[in-house]
């Protein structure tokens, strides 16, 4: 997911800030309200500090308490508006569109996010399951504060369920895209992409995102060196199969089966 957002961060039309969980987090609270008095304002403002990367995207609790109470937000998904917008604003590229970023289960997010946002283009993208075990391995070695499956068998269902409920949206406002061939076919696969989001294709999302002014800070510092290294780089092809080297045949035989 990190690559996909780089890639359309640079095109210069859309911009996903860091990961952030306020929505899911903040909708079992918020997602029904109407009328937010200023308790709400300051919940909100905290909760979103602690559910976004970086603190909160490195606004402050002040900041964004002042941008909801200016805007008086009339349900859950003005209170998103707000923060997003807001941020933006930080950045100097207020009016840019924008996007949630997200690597949670893909049937709680998709049922949350068609709720507060019912028109709302949603990107799925997936992984051969076997690597993404190697991912979750290095998030567990390698972060502050790690998530996800930790073993080969939970890994291996954790994969396959998610694809199970994930299935019963295709088709509808959902465009699913294969990692491997982001990386092999990128020209082919983002001009698709493009058209469904209604942005312009340009070859320099794929040929120079790693050079984009507006990926600058697309992981945080700590995460360049271990977790994303490849986010600095040009495309690498060939970035696929880990598994073939990273695991024992244990390691990559759950999932295989699983899915079947």
């Amino acid at each position: 997911t990190t690559l996909l957002t780089a890639m359309l961060n640079a095109s210069g039309q859309i911009f996903f800030p860091y990961e952030s969980y306020f929505l899911s987090r903040a909708y079992h609270f918020y997602g029904k309200t109407c009328s937010f008095s200023e308790d709400d304002y300051q919940a909100l403002a905290e909760l979103f500090k602690i559910s976004a990367l970086n603190n909160g995207w490195g606004m402050e609790t002040e900041y964004i308490k002042q941008c909801l109470r200016n805007n008086r937000p009339n349900n859950f998904r003005d209170v998103n508006c707000i923060i997003y917008e807001s941020y933006l604003d930080l950045k100097g590229i207020g009016g840019m569109r924008w996007g949630i970023k997200s690597v949670t289960s893909a049937d709680m997010r998709i049922r949350q996010i068609r709720a507060v946002f019912p028109d709302a283009r949603i990107v799925r993208l997936v992984r051969d399951g076997r690597d993404v075990l190697v991912s979750y391995r290095n998030i567990h070695k390698y972060e502050k504060t790690p998530f996800g499956p930790r073993g080969c068998f939970t890994t291996a269902l954790y994969w396959a369920d998610g694809e199970r409920r994930a299935n019963e949206f295709v088709g509808t406002n959902i465009f699913q895209l294969r990692y491997e061939d982001l990386i092999s076919k990128p020209d082919k696969e983002l001009r698709q992409l493009c058209s469904f989001l209604g942005i312009q294709f340009t070859p320099s999302m794929y040929e120079s995102y790693h050079n984009s002014p507006y990926n600058e800070d697309v992981v945080l510092p700590e995460q360049k060196l271990r977790v994303h290294p490849n986010i600095q780089r040009p495309i690498i092809s060939g970035n696929k199969e880990k598994y073939r080297t990273s695991l024992s045949l244990l390691g990559h035989v759950p999932i295989k089966w699983i899915h079947k």
